[in-house]
């Protein structure tokens, strides 16, 4: 079997299984660098080596390494789907493993309650001081905020529905509008009063902009919602205006996270407002952002959960 003629089939068994946007993101990963470099392969005849040789030529593009770790889990998937509709006796790469993490990154990229607010002082734009208001006090993620329409929010009981996600992708020259990551994702969360009185100043400023402003649209953007690239491009210039550290859009999410945890809010709170879809991914993910006692204590918690969570399973 020809690993050409494989993956294409694969493509088509994974364009019946997952969300248009995760098909998507996959499927150019897969066509882009590991299609080309095994085209003319045979499945039968891959071996350890040739993978080892494939995670040398994929780091010579200097990826992160959590962006090679997700080629090398679409490359085992592959494999994992050959076995079982090809009989392919063994994955090599799981027998080789991930790829080596070189970013050697102790300590999460993240900011202080101080920090943004240097940062939020100079942003002078009031849809983009309401948006990074937004995602630094509820930690939602971009795509979620960004597909906000004021039907989502009540004013009344100071709450947002989040049920959809925009993606950064197009179709037919529309933005994909999916559901979010997971099933946990839905989810509706809290806002403070602050962020409350901001939101409402947002709706009123519409309306005296648009003479046909209605709840269906975008909280931020209006008639259509901003541009992954134009949110990007608007927070590094308000980051080299603040003079604070550079830090990405997602890791709004991880400060607000982190502000909760230094405040004591119990990390199941802190885990049903990010919508995750377990607790342990609470834990895996924020481990990193706390300091070297904090991590001791939260392995400690986990460890005692899992037990105790095995122990009630066991009794059912």
């Amino acid at each position: 079997m020809n690993i050409t003629n494989a993956i294409y089939e694969y493509l088509n068994y994974l364009s019946l299984k997952l969300k248009n946007s995760t098909y998507d993101i996959n499927s150019r990963k897969i066509k882009k660098y590991i299609l080309p470099y095994f085209k003319n392969k045979n499945i039968y005849d891959l071996s350890t080596k040739d993978y080892l040789e494939w995670q040398m030529y994929i780091n010579g593009f200097g990826f992160s390494y959590n962006y090679k770790s997700s080629l090398h889990y679409c490359f085992s998937d592959f494999l994992n789907y050959c076995m079982t509709f090809y009989d392919l006796p063994n994955n090599v790469a799981k027998k080789v493993g991930n790829f080596r993490n070189d970013d050697l990154q102790t300590t999460g990229n993240i900011w202080t309650l101080e920090e943004f607010n240097r940062f939020i002082e100079v942003v002078d734009n009031p849809i983009y001081h309401a948006l990074f208001n937004f995602l630094f006090f509820t930690g939602v993620r971009k795509g979620e905020a960004l597909a906000l329409t004021f039907n989502d929010i009540d004013f009344d009981n100071q709450t947002v529905k989040i049920y959809k996600t925009i993606t950064r992708y197009y179709k037919n020259g529309k933005k994909i509008i999916t559901s979010p990551k997971t099933k946990s994702s839905n989810r509706i969360i809290c806002i403070d009063s602050s962020l409350l009185t901001e939101l409402k100043y947002l709706k009123m400023y519409y309306d005296s902009l648009f003479e046909d402003f209605d709840n269906d649209f975008y909280v931020f953007g209006g008639t259509d919602s901003i541009p992954w690239t134009t949110l990007k491009r608007e927070k590094d210039f308000y980051c080299s205006l603040s003079g604070v550290k550079q830090i990405k859009i997602h890791e709004f999410r991880h400060s607000h996270a982190c502000l909760l945890f230094q405040n004591n809010i119990p990390i199941e709170d802190v885990s049903r407002r990010l919508g995750h879809s377990s607790l342990s991914m609470t834990m895996d993910t924020y481990l990193k952002y706390l300091p070297g006692n904090e991590k001791r204590v939260v392995a400690t918690l986990n460890d005692l959960r899992l037990i105790n969570n095995h122990q009630k399973n066991s009794l059912k």
